[in-house]
C-alpha cells in the first residue's frame, strides 16, 4: 500500500511539473492552479493496489495527453489555431479518458473510482474537464466532421472550413504577389485582390448566420479583415461610407444653387408670359 501510493504521488507530481512548464507563456487569467495545486496538496485517501500496474500506466497516458493537449493549445493561441493543430491531441485524451472509465481493475471494481478518490477535489476528473471546457468554448467541434458513432469530431474539417481556407489562401497568395509594404493605400493590391477578398468575406457572411463557426475561422476573418483595412488601407466596406457622405454633401450644397436656378427660371417665366398679356390688351 504503501510503494503504491508512494508510485501515485510521482505520477500525480510529474503531472503538475509537466503543466507548469506547459503553461508557464500562457495568460494568467486561465485558472490552471487546479491541476497543479491539488496534486501537491492533497492527502491521498485510498491507494491503488500494486498489483494493478493498468490503472497506473493509464493515469500515466491521461497525463501525458493532458499535456501535450494544453501544449499545443498555448503554442497555438495567437494566432488561433487551436481547432486544427490540436485535433488529434484532444481526440487522444477523450480516448484515454474513456479507456479508463470502462477499465475494471477486478470485476465490478473500474480504474476510474479509485483515481476519482485520489483526493477530495476530484483532480483527474477536473483535469478532463478543463481540457473539454477549452475545447468546447472555442466551438472546435464546428470545425470538423462528426464521428456519428461516437459523437466526437474526426480529423476531418468540414466542406465550408475548406472553402474558407482555400479562399484566404487564394486571397493572401495574391496579396503577398502584389503587395508593397511602403505604400498606404496600396491600390495595386486594391485592384488585383479585390475580387479574392470579396469571396472570403461572401462565403463567411452567408453562413455566419446560419452556423456557429469555430475560433480558429473567427480568428482568421478577423485577421484578414484588419490586414485588408489597416495594413493595405484599401477597405472596400470603408469606401462606402465616405463616397454616401461625398454624395450627401454634394446635394446639400447644390441644393440652393438649383433652387434658386428654379425660382429665378420661374420668376422670368412668369413676367415674360405677363408681358403678352398685357401687350395682347
Amino acid at each position: 500500500y504503501v510503494r503504491s501510493c508512494s508510485r501515485t504521488e510521482q505520477i500525480v507530481r510529474s503531472w503538475c511539473v509537466s503543466f507548469n512548464r506547459t503553461m508557464k507563456h500562457w495568460t494568467p487569467t486561465i485558472p490552471i492552479l487546479f491541476c497543479c495545486l491539488p496534486f501537491l496538496t492533497a492527502r491521498i485517501d485510498y491507494g491503488i493496489d500494486s498489483g494493478e500496474n493498468k490503472c497506473l500506466e493509464m493515469l500515466k497516458d491521461f497525463a501525458n495527453e493532458s499535456a501535450k493537449f494544453t501544449f499545443c493549445a498555448v503554442s497555438h493561441a495567437r494566432p488561433v489555431l487551436i481547432c486544427q493543430k490540436c485535433v488529434t491531441s484532444y481526440l487522444s485524451v477523450l480516448t484515454v479518458y474513456d479507456n479508463i472509465t470502462k477499465l475494471e481493475m477486478t470485476p465490478g471494481h473500474k480504474c476510474r473510482s479509485e483515481l476519482v478518490n485520489l483526493d477530495r477535489l476530484e483532480v483527474f476528473t477536473r483535469g478532463y474537464e478543463y481540457i473539454k471546457d477549452l475545447w468546447l468554448r472555442a466551438n472546435c467541434n464546428n470545425c470538423f466532421v462528426k464521428d456519428r458513432s461516437t459523437g466526437n469530431p474526426t480529423t476531418q474539417l468540414t466542406d465550408l472550413v475548406l472553402d474558407i481556407l482555400n479562399a484566404t489562401n487564394v486571397y493572401e497568395a495574391c496579396v503577398e504577389q502584389y503587395h508593397n509594404a511602403s505604400v498606404k493605400p496600396d491600390m495595386v493590391v486594391c485592384e488585383n485582390c479585390v475580387d479574392s477578398y470579396k469571396k472570403v468575406n461572401s462565403i463567411y457572411d452567408m453562413n455566419k448566420g446560419s452556423v456557429e463557426l469555430c475560433v480558429d475561422v473567427i480568428d482568421l476573418m478577423n485577421r484578414t479583415r484588419s490586414k485588408w483595412s489597416h495594413e493595405i488601407g484599401c477597405s472596400v466596406t470603408r469606401r462606402k461610407p465616405q463616397m454616401t457622405m461625398l454624395l450627401i454633401a454634394t446635394g446639400v450644397f447644390a441644393s440652393p444653387i438649383v433652387f434658386y436656378s428654379l425660382v429665378y427660371s420661374l420668376a422670368t417665366k412668369k413676367t415674360h408670359e405677363t408681358y403678352l398679356c398685357n401687350g395682347k390688351k
